[in-house]
């Protein structure tokens, strides 16, 4: 099959490769589709055209293909004419369009983009009519203007632009280019050597949230437009690139103040920041502009016009310094319009000429200021003071009990029992029917009692040693047989070495029918530290009473 022959060429029939989904070929400088039945494959995705001979684009050219087609991708055409603008218009579904080393000029390239709803890609590579004749003489030179461009909606992708010899260009204009789309790129020597680059509509705004080094890809820039790109702030080293830097134009954004970055530029002569939202320019910055336009001689311009300064107490100085600076105002009649304290609007000028009707009374209000802030000051201080001198007791008991209770809960948290009780078998039903379902039911206080927690089979010592140490208090009921019990000695004598350890924290002796000389001797050297319970059958509440004071004596 001759594909550069003039004379129509007649591609084979595809129709049974029903599951083809790429196909790849050369496109005849006539083809002919409609014996080939391409319109049968549903499944067909891609369609390239490897080496192209096609030199005429008509809108007849890719009749009868397939709806399903999403890529379409040509290689080395020499188009000499374009006949057409609904050259693509067949494949309706196309996402991708690529064009690599086409001869043909930018402005046909983008004639032919029929405006497709689904497209994602636009990739023109090389396209240029110096691969026309076979010499390419000049492949990237490329010149875009807004009418070409008006079939492009959105560009989504910036081109990659190259030099062939040292870069001249002084001058490059951007506006209206999404400024994302070239943030961070290193591939870009457009700008090494540009001295002038205007930015306007660029989305700058969003760009510097992303990249904080934009700036950076114009190191020689000598005036920069970034004005209409919604700025409302500028991080501090965005000009650190930018030393030669002599106007800057910032005009139609939202700066409340001027940015700190524009402090590093040491050459700059010309600070355009008109129609921003300023209300002041801090003393800081006229003392920098005022040193800048001395050194180079009383010729630095400022421009301010647009924004409405605040005429109040603390931009008093603002007001004399617009009326006495020597710079070179865009107003030279200085008289920038500015709002007073009671919403009503004057100008700078007429405010810095009845200084005193205006600014009279800020003294006063400063002295006001002063003494306000010495009455809250004094009122912070001594009313603290005061509360805490006149209830320091109180406060200081509330602290004892706090960190009490503090204490108390960390060690409740390391023990296993409220209660050791001991008794002798004469009070066991006393224990039982008493003792145990009041305290433990009632009271939820668990008790480690003898003859029930204590196991048979382990050394008997150990674990009433064990089980005074993990008890918080020891209750003794002594009655006239405790003497006689078997290890009441040894329990009285362990739990006045817990006490005296400071791991118990009271000794409670219920004392039931005896008298006092009738008690263990072993008690005599702690009874100072023992709280005594007299427990008579005839008085019951009145015992109760007393065990639960001897029990909660902290907490009253």
């Amino acid at each position: 099959m001759q594909v550069g022959t003039d004379l129509p060429v007649y591609y084979p029939f595809f129709g049974y490769c029903r599951k083809l989904t790429i196909l790849e070929m050369d496109l005849a400088r006539k083809p002919v589709w409609n014996k080939c039945g391409l319109s049968k494959l549903k499944q067909l995705r891609t369609l390239s055209f490897n080496f192209c001979f096609l030199d005429k684009m008509t809108n007849e050219t890719f009749a009868g293909m397939p709806p399903s087609i999403e890529n379409v991708y040509f290689v080395a055409c020499k188009v000499r004419e374009l006949a057409g603008l609904n050259f693509l218009k067949p494949f309706h579904s196309m996402k991708i369009l690529r064009l690599f080393q086409v001869c043909m000029d930018i402005e046909s390239a983008v004639k032919i983009v029929y405006p497709f709803k689904k497209m994602q890609e636009l990739n023109f590579t090389e396209v240029n009519p110096g691969y026309c004749d076979g010499l390419i003489r000049a492949p990237y030179a490329v010149i875009i203007n807004a009418d070409m461009t008006k079939y492009l909606r959105k560009m989504k992708y910036f081109p990659n632009i190259m030099f062939n010899g040292t870069n001249f260009l002084e001058y490059v204009d951007l506006s209206g280019i999404h400024s994302t789309l070239y943030s961070g790129r290193k591939n870009i020597p457009l700008f090494k050597e540009s001295k002038t680059l205007i930015l306007k509509h660029a989305w700058l705004d969003l760009t510097l949230i992303r990249s904080k080094k934009i700036f950076s890809l114009v190191p020689t820039v000598k005036r920069l437009y970034i004005s209409y790109n919604h700025l409302w702030f500028l991080p501090i080293d965005a000009f650190n690139s930018n030393k030669n830097l002599r106007h800057l134009d910032m005009g139609f954004n939202l700066f409340s103040e001027v940015p700190i970055a524009v402090h590093t530029l040491k050459n700059l002569e010309v600070l355009n920041l008109e129609h921003n939202n300023l209300q002041t320019i801090n003393e800081t910055f006229q003392q920098l502009f005022d040193l800048r336009n001395e050194r180079i001689k009383a010729s630095f311009q400022l421009k301010l016009s647009g924004n409405v300064f605040r005429c109040n107490c603390e931009n008093s100085d603002f007001v004399l310094w617009i009326s006495k600076t020597r710079i070179k105002l865009d107003k030279p009649a200085r008289n920038y319009t500015c709002q007073l304290e009671n919403g009503t609007y004057t100008n700078t000028q007429k405010a810095a000429n009845y200084f005193h009707e205006f600014y009279g009374n800020c003294e006063n209000e400063m002295w006001l200021r002063v003494g306000i802030c010495l009455l809250v000051i004094f009122i912070t201080f001594t009313t603290p003071i005061a509360v805490i001198v006149n209830f320091r007791w109180r406060i200081a008991y509330w602290v004892y009990r706090v960190f009490k209770r503090v204490v108390e809960n960390d060690l409740r948290s390391k023990l296993k029992y409220y209660i050791y009780l001991s008794y002798s078998d004469d009070c066991f039903d006393l224990v039982k029917d008493m003792l145990i379902p009041k305290i433990e039911n009632t009271k939820k206080m668990n008790m480690c009692i003898e003859d029930r927690d204590i196991l048979a089979g382990i050394i008997r010592s150990d674990a009433i040693s064990q089980s005074i140490h993990e008890s918080k208090n020891t209750v003794f009921v002594i009655s006239k047989s405790f003497t006689e019990k078997t290890w009441g000695k040894f329990e009285i004598q362990r739990a006045k070495y817990e006490k005296n350890t400071g791991h118990l924290q009271r000794i409670i002796v219920i004392t039931r029918n005896v008298q006092v000389e009738k008690f263990p001797i072993e008690l005599d050297c702690i009874f100072d530290d023992v709280f005594l319970v007299n427990w008579s059958d005839q008085e019951i509440e009145n015992g109760w009473d007393k065990l639960r004071m001897a029990l909660f004596s902290d907490y009253i």
